[in-house]
C-alpha cells in the first residue's frame, strides 16, 4: 500500500530550497527496502514520492532535510508525520533554520591529543581555552566563542611555527591576529587552503565587534570552530 506523498522545504524567508537533500526513515517498515528514502527538492522546494510505503494501518516518518546555501550556511529542519493511504496527494511543509549553537559541532579533542598539548610550553594555555569555547557553544554564547577562536588559533599558529623551526618565534607575540596570519613566514608553514580561511576569518572577526545580529557571528564561530580542528591536525601530526 502507498500514497503520493510530497515535501515542500522552504527557508525563513518563505522562499523554495532548491537542491536541499531530505532523508526520510519509516519507523513502522517490515521490509528493510523501504526503511529510508531519498529525494532532493526542485526549483519551487517540493520532491515527491510518487508511491510511498504506508503498510497498512499508515507508517510513521522522520523526515530531515539539509540546505547549504550559496554563503556556504547549512539550514536543516524535520518533521514527523504518519502517512496513511489515500487515493489523494498529500503536501507537508518543512521551514529551514540554522543550527543552534550547541548543535552544529563536536568541539571536543581525543587524550592522544590532549596529552599532546599538555607537553607544549603553551599547550595548557590551548587546552584551558578551549574548555571555555566548548561552554561557550554549549551555551550558545555565539560571540564569546567567536572571540575565543581566534585566541586559540594564535596559539596553535605559534606552537606550528615552532614544531617547524620558524626563528624568533617571540616577535609573533606583538602582532595581531591579522598581522600574523599575513606574516610571509607563517604564510609558508599553513596549508593554502586553511590559510586562505583563517584570512576569511579574520575579515569576519573585525565586522563582528558590531552589531549586526545572531546570525552571522554563529556561523563565523562555526568556522573559527572548525579551523581549530584543522589545524590540530597539522600540529599533532608527525
Amino acid at each position: 500500500m502507498g500514497a503520493r506523498f510530497t515535501l515542500q522545504v522552504l527557508l525563513p524567508s518563505g522562499k523554495p530550497a532548491i537542491g536541499a537533500s531530505i532523508t526520510g526513515h519509516n519507523q513502522n517498515a517490515i521490509d528493510s527496502g523501504t526503511v529510508q528514502w531519498y529525494g532532493s527538492t526542485l526549483e519551487d522546494g517540493t520532491f515527491t514520492w510518487e508511491n510511498i510505503d504506508t503498510g497498512f494501518l499508515g507508517d510513521k516518518y522522520d523526515f530531515h532535510c539539509r540546505y547549504l546555501d550559496q554563503n556556504s550556511v547549512e539550514w536543516f529542519g524535520n518533521i514527523s508525520e504518519r502517512i496513511k493511504t489515500s487515493s489523494e496527494p498529500v503536501t507537508k511543509t518543512v521551514m529551514l533554520r540554522l543550527l543552534f549553537m550547541d548543535e552544529w559541532t563536536e568541539f571536543s579533542i581525543s587524550k592522544d591529543t590532549e596529552a599532546f598539548l599538555s607537553k607544549l610550553d603553551n599547550g595548557t594555555e590551548i587546552l584551558g581555552a578551549m574548555r571555555e569555547m566548548s561552554m561557550a557553544i554549549k551555551n550558545r554564547m555565539s560571540h564569546s566563542a567567536m572571540a575565543l577562536s581566534t585566541y586559540i588559533l594564535e596559539g596553535i599558529i605559534k606552537s606550528i611555527a615552532l614544531k617547524k623551526g620558524v626563528k624568533k618565534i617571540e616577535r609573533f607575540d606583538i602582532m595581531t591576529f591579522g598581522k600574523l596570519i599575513h606574516d610571509e613566514e607563517i604564510s609558508k608553514i599553513i596549508p593554502v587552503g586553511e590559510l586562505n580561511k583563517l584570512r576569511g576569518l579574520n575579515e569576519f572577526r573585525v565586522s563582528s565587534v558590531h552589531f549586526k545580529g545572531i546570525t552571522p557571528v554563529i556561523e563565523e564561530a562555526r568556522l573559527g570552530a572548525k579551523l581549530i580542528m584543522s589545524l590540530l591536525k597539522e600540529l599533532v601530526s608527525p
